[in-house]
């Protein structure tokens, strides 16, 4: 079938145009944002997933959507990873403080050790994240920290919000090339507090 054929229902052509821009949304968000009820944009998802326009992908919790051939495989992990909130907070973290360890992670986080573990095993197997041995410890960092940065910017559009939107611009006005100055350990290193400084160059319309 051609493809102005498969597109030609304007409700079709909004969804698939609309996972587009934001690749790597499930269906109760895409249903939310584009206020079409779930069961018929389930309907519309597998249609397109069907016709190999659309690729959904698991990640044990949601099916994530992607148009087949805009986002490359290793962008549709991290653009997944980037939409659950652990998973980011870790990413972010070392996007800003490579070379630390698990028990440096968890307490910045506040998150239990075991937790902490789990989703560095993850993100290791995964290949987003890689380790070293400093004494009896492992320090983690991105594993490629230039493909990470031009993944977050490509998508900005798609994963900006409330906390991204301003990390986005914070790395892009400190970090022009994605890559921190220096791996020093800093004081202050909360990715919250760095987003309260943030506002403060970037006000958000939003933020009181």
């Amino acid at each position: 079938m051609e493809e102005h054929d498969i597109l030609g229902l304007e409700i079709r052509r909004q969804i698939f145009n609309f996972i587009l821009n934001y690749p790597g949304l499930h269906l109760r968000e895409i249903s939310r944002k584009l206020n079409i009820p779930k069961t018929t944009l389930n309907y519309h998802l597998k249609y397109l997933e069907k016709e190999n326009f659309l690729l959904a992908k698991s990640d044990n919790r949601y099916t994530r959507y992607y148009p087949t051939k805009k986002v490359g495989n290793n962008d549709k992990e991290i653009l997944g990873l980037m939409r659950q909130n652990l998973p980011r907070r870790i990413i972010l973290f070392l996007f800003l403080y490579p070379e630390h360890s698990r028990r440096d992670i968890g307490e910045d986080l506040e998150k239990p050790l075991t937790t902490i573990s789990f989703h560095l095993k993850k993100l290791l197997a995964l290949g987003i994240i890689e380790k070293r041995r400093v004494g009896h410890s492992y320090a983690y960092r991105i594993k490629n920290q230039k493909e990470m940065y031009h993944v977050l910017i490509t998508y900005e559009n798609s994963l900006s919000d409330d906390i991204l939107g301003p990390f986005l611009e914070y790395v892009k006005y400190v970090l022009p090339d994605g890559i921190p100055p220096s791996y020093r350990r800093r004081k202050k290193k909360d990715i919250d507090e760095i987003i309260d400084a943030i506002y403060e160059i970037f006000p958000h319309p939003y933020h009181v």
